[in-house]
């Protein structure tokens, strides 16, 4: 089985299918696990752990060099226990794998 390849992006509009929008009001960090033709599949990296969030194509894109460069090192937490470090490439490919 092929491994898995995720993309950190910057999105504002998100959608879920059982919770309805679950859009943010500044762009934020979202980590992308696949697509489909409208939309980019994932979830908030920060916040609420809610998997299966539809990110518009159209309004979700790449970080910019300075955005990766505030969110490189920054630690996840999975309740309050540490879950990992951010670690964003060019074109926001995860060169580690997401908690």
């Amino acid at each position: 089985m092929a491994a898995r390849r995720y993309r950190y992006m910057m999105a504002t509009r998100a959608h879920h299918p059982f919770f309805g929008d679950v859009s943010r009001k500044q762009t934020d960090l979202c980590i992308i696990e696949g697509e489909d033709g409208e939309h980019y599949i994932g979830r908030w990296v920060m916040g609420v752990c809610i998997v299966g969030v539809r990110f518009p194509k159209c309004t979700t894109r790449a970080p910019t060099n300075a955005e990766r460069q505030r969110w490189n090192g920054k630690q996840t937490e999975l309740g309050e226990r540490p879950a990992g470090a951010i670690h964003i490439g060019e074109n926001g490919v995860a060169l580690s794998t997401p908690a």
